[in-house]
């Protein structure tokens, strides 16, 4: 949980793909979310539809057919000695569509670059989503700006 919050506090205020990218490889949110049964031929929706839902698009601005697209982007991603391991040999390599998008996407940059132009990497776009909403001091002392 140590590491989880690190991440947040490291790269919430900063680059919307680094916090996505980051997000996605962690150990915490691997295991939260059933990311490390994510398999190619079995897919586990859960990260998928969090990271629709929660991090980047919101309910209702995705399809059950992105869900599933999702699922398999991230499909590999696993842990081993307690850290991030992409496992190719459960890896979907095959096509997806995702968001209109057409490709053999992964859930490392392919996959990201489909998602991060919904969000403008700013702090007001990640707050409410997953940086610290309820907060009234930043890190360091600093006021949380208006929303």
């Amino acid at each position: 949980m140590h590491n989880h919050l690190a991440l947040l506090r490291e790269h919430g205020l900063g680059s919307y793909r680094d916090l996505l990218m980051g997000v996605s490889k962690d150990p915490a949110m691997l295991i939260w979310l059933d990311g490390n049964t994510n398999r190619k031929g079995a897919p586990n929706e859960n990260y998928g539809r969090e990271l629709l839902e929660l991090f980047t698009l919101g309910i209702g601005n995705y399809t059950e057919d992105d869900v599933a697209a999702a699922a398999r982007a991230f499909t590999g991603w696993n842990l081993q000695d307690g850290g991030f391991f992409f496992n190719r040999n459960q890896h979907d390599f095959g096509p997806k569509t995702f968001l209109g998008q057409t490709g053999p996407f992964d859930g490392g940059d392919d996959g990201l670059n489909v998602l991060v132009p919904y969000g403008n990497g700013t702090y007001y776009d990640l707050r409410p989503k997953v940086a610290i909403p309820q907060a009234d001091v930043l890190p360091f002392g600093r006021p949380v700006p208006a929303c």
